[in-house]
């Protein structure tokens, strides 16, 4: 489906599961989608699976909007008690359309207590109190910390979806590259594709300049702090300011990608973790520093100098004139760019990457790195190549066969 006929679909009242490869432009037609609804005065509540994924649709967690701590099965007591906090109740009842983005990563608790809980507060037996839903996602990416995929939950069916799959792909231009990734999807590499991937294994990448993914946040965060290191120089440090609602500072420091202690020096690789309102970086933008100075530094990324200052994360509650801040953190918008989880990635673009498959433990984990990169020419493998290691999920196969169909 082309990204105009998916915008009609979500511009009428129809339930919309918005999905397609990474790179379809998911997040830009969704973006668009909200834009359409301020202008036209109707205030969507945009929420995502987690908090890093929040902060890049500018929401909160849908664990926030439902008021819940966790994925547990709710009882008719929890329902009562998290109704008798006047500000849940209040948020859930003025809720009008509700957008879940990084749906693959809800777990199928979450959904069914999530509509269970609008339907209570709204006095409506309608699958989530009759609320407009769209998820936003695709199945074949992180899944949930524990728990059934959403698809598999009776508010999944209830809402009756419209689905939307996106087939224009916008980050790889190269035919070989999409038939792999589509080829991993159903399961079905070839002889051929699956030679291409073992020949972009590499036991030695020190003249590689490209971010490594890994599947752990020790090991990044070491291998960060050792390559800093190795620089000449004292490193310069910045530091995230705060103001605001504590719980909602402690929130957004804990899932913003920038660091909250950021040491730079000159020469250290960096990744932009948000999109600038000028377009000269996105979110995976990659770059180097050329100096350092007291509130911001220069990065030549792309082929050009720019000057990156401070900028703001926001947690908000409603939209257009009627938007209120509850809190914000401000940093520079970079992290060290050597390395970075597998997880912390999804969302990103790279230029290149070298994807440590060592330590791949779950279905997915894989397919998301290699499909964050924009050319295969820039993909470089670390580890054994293990029979299982782009393993995809059988359910969410068999899911997305019959979403196809329909």
């Amino acid at each position: 489906m082309k990204q105009n006929e998916a915008l009609t679909i979500l511009k009428s009242e129809r339930n919309v599961f918005l999905t397609g490869q990474p790179g379809t432009g998911k997040t830009y037609l969704i973006n668009q989608y909200i834009e359409w609804l301020i202008d036209n005065g109707r205030v969507p509540n945009v929420t995502a699976s987690t908090g890093i994924a929040a902060i890049h649709v500018g929401g909160a967690t849908l664990h926030s909007w439902a008021g819940v701590r966790d994925d547990n099965n709710l009882t008719a007591e929890n329902v009562t008690d998290i109704l008798e906090n006047p500000w849940a109740r209040e948020r859930i009842c003025k809720t009008e359309i509700l957008i879940i983005d990084e749906i693959s990563m809800v777990s199928a608790n979450l959904l069914n207590a999530a509509s269970l809980i609008a339907s209570k507060a709204k006095g409506n037996d309608k699958p989530f109190g009759g609320i407009k839903i769209v998820v936003v996602g695709d199945f074949f990416q992180l899944p949930p910390v524990k728990g059934e995929f959403a698809f598999t939950a009776e508010s999944w069916k209830q809402a009756d979806f419209e689905v939307c799959y996106l087939t224009d792909q916008y980050r790889q231009a190269d035919k070989v590259f999409n038939d792999i990734l589509t080829g991993i999807r159903k399961g079905e590499l070839n002889d051929e594709q699956k030679q291409i991937l073992r020949d972009r294994v590499v036991d030695d990448v020190s003249g590689v300049d490209a971010v490594r993914l890994d599947t752990h946040n020790a090991k990044v965060d070491k291998i960060n702090e050792m390559k800093l290191d190795r620089l000449p120089g004292k490193p310069n440090l910045y530091e995230m300011t705060a103001d605001g609602n504590e719980k909602a500072i402690i929130a957004l420091k804990k899932n913003c990608l920038s660091p909250e202690r950021l040491f730079l020096k000159v020469g250290a690789p960096v990744l932009f973790t948000k999109n600038d309102k000028d377009k000269q970086w996105v979110n995976g933008s990659q770059g180097k520093v050329t100096e350092v100075m007291e509130h911001g530094i220069k990065v030549l990324t792309d082929g050009d100098e720019v000057i990156v200052g401070i900028e703001e994360w926001e947690r908000s509650e409603g939209y257009g004139r009627n938007k209120k801040s509850i809190a914000k953190v401000r940093q520079l918008p970079v992290k060290l760019g050597y390395a970075i989880t597998i997880h912390k990635s999804q969302g990103m673009t790279l230029d290149a990457a070298i994807i440590d498959v060592s330590n791949v433990f779950a279905c997915g984990h894989a397919y998301v790195a290699l499909s964050r990169v924009k050319s295969l020419d820039n993909v470089y493998f670390q580890g054994r190549l293990t029979g299982g290691f782009l393993n995809v999920d059988e359910e969410v196969q068999e899911f997305d066969k019959k979403i196809l169909k329909a």
